[in-house]
């Protein structure tokens, strides 16, 4: 059983709690976007992502399945704010407990202090869990095509009929060509094989030439050096998604700047 399998595992457990939760009314915030209620965001992930050349995505994660602990983050509001100051354009909040020690309590906090755009990273798998994100301040869910298949259609139609935006995780040629279809406007490449969780930037350079120039394309993990963002920049890139080199460094509002310089020096 790879890391993928025992994570989504776990994750259909937590889903059957909330639907619980939400029939036995527990939950009515949740049960209005599941109806249909529309999303009033003025933060658009989309748009931000198209007002820069190039745009940073700062990600908030405590641990990982590969790394296991990589910081404690008691106030993800101070750090959020940290990257909005440094210049991020979104936020990427992860808020799996169990693997990466996050929660969608994080998300409700940060949107209270941060303007930019929130993107809720997690191991979606049903249509309650976009309403939740929604009712907590997300901006954009993230679907993962390699757990999702054919039923990533179902949950991006859905997500953006309530008026989210959708960041389409892939990993190859047949999960692009399925995003294609689906006619996601923001495709995001995952230099993270989600069965080892080992990291190689070369897949985001390898799909590059064959993403469709319309969309938004985002390099996600593997991204830890100046260098990495000119990489990704000059293949085509609109941004990157970083995570652990912002979360170990010391100043993560200068390590934005400098990232961002780097891909203006490109």
């Amino acid at each position: 059983m790879t890391i993928l399998d025992k994570v989504l595992i776990h994750k259909q457990r937590e889903i059957e709690k909330l639907h619980d939760r939400e029939k036995a009314g527990e939950l009515p915030e949740i049960t209005a976007y599941l109806k249909g209620k529309m999303v009033d965001a003025p933060h658009s992930f989309k748009k931000a992502m198209e007002e820069k050349p190039f745009n940073i995505i700062a990600e908030i994660k405590r641990c990982s399945p590969s790394r296991g602990e990589i910081a404690k983050i008691e106030n993800p509001e101070k750090l959020a704010k940290q990257y909005e100051l440094g210049g991020a354009s979104a936020l990427s909040i992860l808020t799996d407990r169990k693997y990466f020690g996050g929660s969608i309590e994080d998300i409700r906090k940060v949107r209270q202090v941060v303007k930019i755009p929130i993107l809720r990273k997690d191991f979606i798998m049903d249509k309650i869990q976009i309403a939740e994100s929604a009712s907590e301040g997300a901006s954009c869910i993230l679907l993962i095509v390699k757990a999702l298949k054919e039923e990533t259609k179902d949950l991006f139609d859905f997500a953006t009929s309530i008026g989210m935006d959708v960041l389409v995780e892939i990993h190859n040629t047949v999960e692009l060509e399925l995003a294609i279809d689906i006619k996601t406007e923001i495709i995001g490449v995952n230099n993270r094989n989600l069965e080892t969780f080992q990291t190689d930037l070369e897949a985001s350079l390898k799909l590059a030439p064959i993403i469709p120039n319309h969309m938004v394309r985002i390099a996600e993990s593997a991204i830890f050096n100046e260098d990495d963002i000119k990489r990704v920049k000059e293949a085509g890139y609109n941004g990157a998604l970083v995570g652990q080199a912002l979360i170990e460094s010391e100043n993560p509002r200068h390590l934005i700047r400098e990232f961002l310089k780097a891909a203006e020096d490109e």
